[in-house]
């Protein structure tokens, strides 16, 4: 099974609620990865905030995560 992030065709989704703080800290913190990317840690927090609120909007929490699952 593959779970692809940010697909247009999720199939599935994960209730991140009470996580997303520490999810984005923690990917702040990487600061070649935001410099590659050409990020600041302000504009990654406002996408990724902005991704898990639609997220969660449809699936009827907060914040989550979605993704497209293909099983092979």
């Amino acid at each position: 099974m593959v779970a692809v992030n940010a697909s247009p065709s999720p199939t599935h989704a994960v209730d991140v609620t009470g996580f997303l703080d520490r999810g984005i800290a923690s990917l702040c913190e990487h600061r070649r990865y935001l410099d590659h990317i050409g990020q600041t840690p302000d504009q990654v927090d406002a996408m990724l905030r902005g991704f898990a609120e639609e997220a969660g909007a449809r699936l009827g929490v907060d914040h989550a995560v979605s993704f497209e699952v293909f099983e092979f």
